[in-house]
């Protein structure tokens, strides 16, 4: 799977779920095993104004939370695309 090449993941183990963000954050599917639709999620995205990861991190924790797997491991990984500006 291309999320694979930086996080390993084992699907049917692991959940994976795909939440971008520019100016406001989204989930863009959420916890699945299915690695075709993990990679379909990924090709939806779209680039946007903005970098609001302080709002993608609070998407992805909301995605976490909501999972009724208790106890199990949770983590976050963060990517971001694009050209800084300083404004």
């Amino acid at each position: 799977m291309r999320v694979g090449e930086s996080v390993t993941v084992t699907l049917g183990r692991d959940r994976v779920a795909i939440v971008a963000f520019h100016s406001e954050a989204w989930t863009v599917i959420g916890l699945t095993v299915d690695e075709a639709a993990l990679d379909a999620a990924i090709d939806r995205i779209e680039p946007g104004p903005g970098t609001r990861m302080d709002r993608g991190l609070a998407e992805a924790l909301a995605v976490l939370d909501a999972s009724p797997r208790s106890g199990a491991a949770k983590l976050t990984a963060c990517s971001v695309l694009g050209t800084p500006r300083l404004e």
